[in-house]
Formats: structure tokens, C-alpha cells, sequence
């Protein structure tokens, strides 16, 4: 076999496959659309696309906890308020 038919072959089992997983998730989205606890375990161990927001959000209320003690003219609670 060449080089190039591996790969086209791989390819291919690549495609396969991730159909096979968007299928797969397609029908396991009601099972984890049901509360708040299997929406956050879905995106924790099967889906990482919200992965930076997650992030996002975590270090902004840290930033936010940080920032109480040092109100100024800009602070997060005025961005956050208004």
C-alpha cells in the first residue's frame, strides 16, 4: 500500500467515526439536557466546547473577589452593574 491510500484510509475511519460520535451525542442530548447536574457533567467529561467560558467565568469572579477590597473608577462592579 502507498503512503497515500493509508492516509486516504485513515481518513475515511476518521470521518466514520466522528459521525459515529455525532450521532451518539445527538441521541444522548436528552438524557443530559434533563438538570442543571447532567448539563455540567456532559460538558465536563464529553464535551469540552464550552471549556474557556467555563474558564472565562471562574477567573472573572475571582477577579471580581479580588477587586472588593480596591474599588476605583473602573472597577468590575460598576462594569458588572451597568
Amino acid at each position: 500500500m502507498s503512503k497515500q491510500t493509508v492516509l486516504k484510509f485513515l481518513k475515511t475511519i476518521k470521518r466514520g467515526a466522528n459521525r459515529l460520535l455525532y450521532r451518539l451525542d445527538v441521541k444522548l442530548l436528552p438524557v443530559f439536557a434533563i438538570n442543571g447536574f447532567s448539563a455540567s457533567f456532559y460538558y465536563a467529561f464529553i464535551s469540552r466546547s464550552f471549556y474557556r467560558e467555563h474558564l472565562a467565568v471562574l477567573r472573572g469572579r475571582l477577579h471580581y473577589q479580588k477587586s472588593l477590597s480596591n474599588i476605583s473608577d473602573s472597577s468590575v462592579l460598576l462594569r458588572r452593574n451597568v
